[in-house]
């Protein structure tokens, strides 16, 4: 698959090409052992046919059938980081000369680092949206309903949804300062950093996002600071 045009397919391109390089030499080996070719490749096809899978690879059933083959599933980056110095693996690289134990530490550091900074920088961005726009933008459009000489009631239901999510959203994005604030003081390892990263503070990211695309939909377009998913969708027509 093409990746994105900030990445480097040097990485995973090293991986690959090491591990079936391995699968060549073992079957090589068992040639030049006396094995015929035929009864190699046969042999291989019954010990890994698990891994076949002719189904939509992308659906929940092919999810469902590999945790039945007992197929592992690594849902996500830091996850799969993990297992990058998992004892099969520091003996791939090692028994074929690409990589010693202390490089593809080394490697693994690089990208739990390259992880935690990417998932900071978004937090910032986030953090400095909701509070330098998004919020300055509801108040401002609760202000001119309240001063819009609309009767009281109009003016109540209209503001109260919009005071209902701007409360919420306050709540869940000083929720998410306090996560990142305890993961500072905290000093942790790169790996425990991209954990609770992954594990407390993006599901946090969520729980903003929530309150504020709900305001984009009951803010005034003009007052709203950020292209709106409609602008972005139909703009261009």
């Amino acid at each position: 698959r093409a990746v994105g045009s900030s990445a480097n397919i040097n990485k995973p391109l090293t991986y690959l090409n090491t591990a079936v390089a391995e699968s060549f030499q073992v079957l090589a080996d068992k040639v030049e052992a006396g094995e015929k070719l035929e009864d190699v490749v046969r042999g291989f096809f019954k010990q890994h046919n698990r891994v076949i899978f002719n189904g939509d690879g992308y659906s929940q059933e092919w999810v469902d059938e590999a945790a039945k083959r007992g197929l592992p599933n690594l849902t996500g980056t830091v996850e799969a980081l993990g297992e990058l110095t998992s004892k099969k693996n520091l003996d791939l690289f090692e028994n074929m000369g690409v990589l010693n134990e202390v490089e593809v530490k080394a490697n693994q550091a690089i990208f739990y680092e390259e992880y935690n900074t990417q998932i900071r920088i978004e937090v910032e961005t986030l953090s400095r949206m909701i509070r330098t726009g998004i919020i300055p933008a509801v108040l401002k459009d609760m202000a001119l309903v309240k001063d819009s000489g609309a009767p009281k009631s109009v003016v109540d239901k209209l503001n109260k949804e919009k005071q209902v999510n701007l409360d919420g959203l306050v709540k869940e994005q000083d929720a998410l300062s306090t996560l990142v604030k305890k993961l500072d003081d905290s000093e942790p390892e790169l790996s425990e950093e991209a954990k609770y990263l992954r594990e407390k503070v993006i599901p946090k990211m969520g729980d903003v996002r929530k309150y504020a695309d709900a305001l984009e939909m009951v803010v005034d377009n003009k007052l709203w600071p950020y292209p709106t998913y409609a602008k972005i969708l139909t703009g261009h027509h």
